[in-house]
């Protein structure tokens, strides 16, 4: 190994002379390198192009070895044809990933060993930015402030994909980072209010923002209207009372149109919307009954 003497005779067939010489055989270390961590990065604008710093894969592609005793050079093809003459603002080439040959040489001895590197640049996750979510103004009434489950729009945004993160923040500079998510359910400041939505891809850690505005929509103006009376002819408390009478007095005057008034038993009722009174309506309380009256706005759903 390594080093050896092998002996040479060179004889003049004519005279049969001859004379004799040695040869020795080096056997020179070539640079013992491994293949470097891929380089990646993500696509910020689309066109699948990033720019790299190749050499900060030169220590572990060195594994040990002292890097000021070789050289490294950088080549686009595997014939090694041409050379990457800036490789620390290195641009690549599309698609990904594309494959860096790298030639190490021992200055010492000129020996080479070559290996590779594969440059990946991905896209963010591409989804649609979820419509405004709204609210009634229900749990404290004019206050504009209501608790909105952020949760609940994640599967609108991913679409049901679980290789994909969604949380949400307060400024879009938390957005980027990632820091301070927003809790859930999540108390609104201002009415309407922007938060920022941060998507990233579990596989690549690569990210997209974007906004998502949340919005408390106040429930219709509804007006307490007069008594409805009846004149009782047997007088024994109970009549029939057309509850529709009421419509214009509940919407202050205002045409129905999109909105919808309808009577309750119950309270509850009123507050789920079920169980409408029938008009004409005969009260069973004699005498004197109270109803739930209940005011929609059937383009908002608030009441």
């Amino acid at each position: 190994p390594f080093n050896q003497i092998v002996f040479v005779r060179l004889i003049d067939q004519t005279t049969g002379c001859y004379g004799t010489t040695t040869l020795e055989l080096i056997v020179l270390d070539s640079p013992q390198i491994i293949q470097p961590s891929d380089l990646e990065q993500c696509d910020d604008d689309g066109d699948g192009v990033g720019e790299f710093d190749l050499t900060q894969s030169e220590l572990e592609l060195l594994n040990g070895l002292d890097p000021l005793l070789y050289g490294i050079t950088y080549y686009e093809d595997a014939g090694l044809t041409i050379p990457i003459l800036n490789p620390t603002g290195y641009v690549n080439i599309p698609p990904s990933p594309q494959t860096i040959h790298i030639l190490v040489e021992d200055l010492a001895n000129g020996c080479t060993s070559e290996t590779i590197l594969l440059l990946w640049v991905y896209t963010p996750p591409v989804l649609i930015a979820p419509l405004p979510y709204e609210l009634c103004d229900a749990i404290t009434p004019d206050d504009e402030q209501e608790s909105f489950d952020l949760e609940s729009k994640t599967a609108e945004i991913t679409g049901g994909d679980f290789t994909i993160s969604i949380t949400y923040h307060q400024t879009q500079a938390d957005a980027n980072t990632g820091n301070n998510p927003l809790l859930s359910p999540y108390t609104n400041v201002l009415n309407p209010e922007t938060i920022f939505v941060r998507v990233e891809d579990n596989t690549t850690g690569c990210h997209d923002t974007f906004v998502m505005d949340l919005l408390v929509i106040p429930p219709p103006d509804i007006f307490q209207p007069d008594p409805l009376e009846y004149c009782d002819p047997d007088n024994d408390g109970f009549g029939e009372f057309t509850l529709t009478d009421a419509d214009s007095q509940v919407t202050g005057g205002i045409p129905l149109g999109n909105l919808q008034v309808s009577y309750h038993y119950l309270l509850e009722d009123a507050q789920n919307g079920v169980n409408p009174l029938l008009s004409p309506y005969l009260n069973d309380v004699p005498f004197n009954q109270i109803v739930f009256v209940r005011l929609i706005d059937q383009t908002t759903g608030c009441y």
